[in-house]
């Protein structure tokens, strides 16, 4: 497998936002540490969608590797009506409250995959549902997985056509998914002795929701992420920065090609550094 393009190495950098196979992404936890390892990323951390089965396998490959690897997490959310997601970082992937909301999560997910195969499979599409489990392997199983069968059986040309007509919001096949409420989210993250982070916010949150959030425990934003454009990254570093809120970023990469190659949307060490002292300091004073 060939590495991604690299234009300057990410020297003294990290990207605390890749997916894995465990969720959507197209590439083992493995081999997500050597192509980072590759482009000379310090740390990373794989923020897979509600699961943590990754860990484990990304940890022993960053010792290999010698690249850090700090135990991530996704979560979707619902607050008035918008769904947000959570980024959690440095909690304790074992811990056993967490895990029983992650299998709650993975049980939602399988039903929701079942629901819109079922509605396909009523417009005529021969998709299967073994086959869309089996494309998820060992991770969370989600509309990616069902878009690759659809091309796969003939019903769409692409994936993209399969999320245009049939799997989008308000699309015929599309089903809701299970979301907890994001304070419930901050709360399940923190109490397995971790961070939570509000995920790319310049996508559709009001900066006064942040704050409401910061006061319900949230610690930190999303700066820097592919879809933020340079003023968003400089407006959400002076909003962490006014707030006393600490900040994460990535790539959010999933492996697809037609997305930006790791070591291109990064964050300083610096950045994980505050994270690290944060989580420290909560320890020493009882928090975590």
């Amino acid at each position: 497998m060939r590495a991604p393009q690299r234009p300057q190495r990410a020297t003294g950098q990290v990207d605390l936002h890749l997916h894995s196979a465990y969720s959507d992404g197209l590439h083992s936890p493995r081999r997500l540490v050597e192509l980072a390892a590759a482009v000379g990323l310090e740390a990373i951390s794989i923020t897979d969608h509600d699961t943590v089965e990754g860990c484990q396998e990304a940890t022993a490959a960053g010792q290999e590797f010698r690249v850090e690897v700090i135990p991530g997490v996704e979560l979707s959310t619902m607050e008035r009506g918008v769904e947000l997601h959570v980024l959690g970082y440095f909690f304790d992937p074992t811990n056993p409250h967490l895990n029983r909301h992650l299998r709650l999560f993975q049980e939602e997910r399988v039903k929701r995959a079942r629901k819109m195969v079922d509605l396909l499979r009523g417009m005529g599409c021969p998709v299967s549902f073994d086959d869309v489990m089996g494309r998820s392997g060992k991770g969370s199983v989600g509309r990616p997985h069902l878009a690759q069968a659809m091309v796969e059986c003939g019903f769409v040309s692409s994936v993209g056509e399969a999320f245009a007509l049939y799997l989008g919001e308000d699309r015929p096949a599309f089903v809701p998914k299970y979301k907890m409420a994001t304070s419930e989210a901050i709360a399940l993250i923190t109490a397995a002795g971790g961070l939570a982070f509000l995920a790319h916010p310049g996508w559709n949150v009001a900066d006064s929701l942040i704050l409401t959030l910061a006061k319900q425990g949230l610690h930190g934003v999303e700066t820097v992420h592919p879809r933020h454009a340079p003023g968003d990254v400089y407006h959400y570093r002076m909003l962490v920065a006014a707030h006393g809120l600490l900040e994460t970023g990535g790539s959010d990469f999933h492996g697809a090609p037609h997305e930006a190659p790791l070591g291109t949307h990064v964050l300083p060490r610096s950045a994980l550094e505050k994270m690290r002292e944060s989580v420290l300091t909560a320890v020493r004073n009882g928090g975590a």
